[in-house]
């Protein structure tokens, strides 16, 4: 009975259907031909852009333009958005040179650094200084250190330099013997007394509501880590810190009031090596 039905209702909508195209004409092959030719016409192919890895030998070429030289010189080249507030482009060269562009939107760049990674300090504005001269320098992490770099925290406004805790470091007297200490600090939950500030201030040049922190070493190290704790637990020493990812040397600040730890590690000279420990809290600003 039920199959029954369904055939009745389905030969009714037959014969509406029919009933209502009857004025209609049919539509050929002629018709049909048309319609499909505009849909492939207005169909758009979307192919991923290939990016050039940036060369020395390309910097070099580019330099040449001098003050002439911009954003658009650059945009072949695979690169990482690193700025917050600042727009920065990072461009990796080689092992120890990497490309720094920054500005502000809709703006000739500020600088075009070209950057040693292992001393973001060590640069030179490709514009206008000889790329040669600065390649054949010495580097700096060929001199000796006999105490532990230091550590500069930077967002697009305001800079402080991080507080320095418990160290282990070691370097060569040159007399073939080794000199080092060790130095056991408070736990940064217990140093508020002694923590510098660094005033969160949204960036009107951003439209991310995070605000990211650039961290500059005197030598940059081999290895870091971040973690982080709410300024709730000032004085918690047994509180859980929270992961901080860092992806070159740069970290995205949590919202509110945070305190910060960064270690890193030095072990690539043959004429010093040790780890370090640094803290800094990050507070918007009144």
């Amino acid at each position: 009975m039920k199959r029954c039905s369904v055939l009745l209702v389905t030969v009714f909508i037959v014969l509406s259907l029919a009933g209502c195209n009857k004025n209609q004409s049919p539509r050929s092959s002629d018709t049909i031909r048309p319609v499909v030719s505009d849909i492939a016409n207005n169909i758009t192919t979307v192919t991923e852009h290939v990016f050039s890895t940036l060369t020395m030998a390309k910097v070099k070429e580019l330099a040449k333009k001098g003050d002439v030289l911009g954003w658009s010189d650059f945009e072949q080249y695979e690169s990482q958005d690193i700025g917050s507030g600042l727009y920065i482009l990072r461009y990796a060269i080689d092992a120890d040179y990497c490309l720094l562009i920054g500005g502000l939107p809709g703006s000739d760049p500020l600088y075009i650094r070209l950057v040693s990674v292992t001393d973001h300090d060590d640069c030179i504005d490709i514009r206008t200084d000889d790329i040669d001269a600065f390649l054949s320098r010495s580097t700096t992490s060929d001199n000796v250190l006999e105490d532990p770099p230091n550590l500069t925290i930077s967002t697009w406004n305001s800079s402080i330099e991080a507080m320095m805790g418990t160290t282990s470091w070691g370097y060569d007297k040159g007399d073939g013997t080794w000199s080092g200490v060790d130095i056991d600090c408070l736990h940064p939950l217990d140093s508020k007394e002694f923590m510098p500030a660094l005033q969160i201030t949204p960036s009107p040049y951003s439209s991310k509501s995070s605000l990211d922190a650039a961290l500059f070493f005197d030598i940059a190290p081999d290895a870091i880590t971040v973690c982080c704790w709410s300024d709730i637990h000032w004085g918690n020493i047994s509180a859980e810190s929270e992961d901080v990812s860092v992806r070159d040397f740069t970290i995205e600040l949590k919202n509110g009031g945070y305190i910060y730890e960064v270690f890193a590690r030095w072990d690539s000279s043959d004429k010093y090596e040790g780890t370090a420990y640094y803290s800094f809290y990050a507070v918007p600003a009144d």
